[in-house]
């Protein structure tokens, strides 16, 4: 919380109380997507996609008139990404002025309503998201909204890639499982006569209430409960 308390003292920002400023940094962590007591939390405690919201809040802490994010998801994981630009467009959707850095097309012409296309330290485009996505004028963007769209494209087909083996996997290990753990139907049967409420064990989803201790052990030795 500290972190966040910095710029609201230095910048005397609100109450000098202290128990003040903690509602509002917890006010600030939940805006974000954050839980309130993380504010007893330390830095490395924080994955990259919270530590760029506590940057979000250590930047609404102090009151701005504007907000100026420049490449807010860099060196971010993808799902850390979404986590980033979630709390962004909910920031847009409270009508805070953001003028954001982004190579985040998909974001840009959800949430901003005006863009402005730079390359090479100078202004080529300015406009409606619908205009500049639709209609880009200059050779330059034509050349950027492609090279974007092969990139997202590209990461789709390697999402879709890594699903498809994690799926194969996953039936893999459940095939295998199912094979090392198969209960027969003689031996469920048998188990499901010794019903009673005062002792149980659990094997692939199936409760069995035992009341005899033998039997208990017998089971446990045959099936490694």
């Amino acid at each position: 919380g500290e972190i966040i308390r910095e710029g609201m003292i230095s910048l005397k920002v609100g109450s000098k109380d202290r128990a003040i400023q903690d509602k509002r940094i917890k006010e600030l962590l939940v805006e974000v997507g954050l839980e309130p007591f993380y504010i007893e939390r330390y830095p490395h405690e924080f994955s990259g996609g919270q530590r760029q919201r506590i940057g979000i809040a250590r930047a609404l802490a102090v009151e701005p008139e504007l907000i100026i994010c420049d490449e807010p998801t860099s060196a971010l994981d993808p799902e850390m990404i979404g986590e980033v630009l979630d709390v962004m467009k909910s920031l847009a959707d409270e009508n805070y002025t953001i003028v954001c850095v982004t190579h985040e097309m998909g974001f840009a012409k959800e949430v901003a309503n005006r863009i402005v296309f730079m390359s090479d330290g100078m202004i080529l485009e300015e406009g409606t998201p619908k205009d500049f996505f639709t209609h880009p004028k200059t050779k330059r963007a034509k050349e950027f909204l492609s090279e974007n769209e092969y990139r997202r494209l590209e990461d789709l087909r390697k999402k879709k890639r890594l699903e498809k083996n994690e799926k194969k996997e996953k039936e893999e290990l459940e095939k295998k499982f199912s094979s090392l753990y198969e209960f027969h139907l003689s031996e469920v049967s048998r188990v499901l006569n010794l019903f009673l409420d005062k002792t149980k064990l659990k094997k692939d989803g199936i409760w069995l209430k035992i009341n005899e201790e033998k039997e208990i052990e017998e089971l446990a030795n045959e099936y490694d409960f």
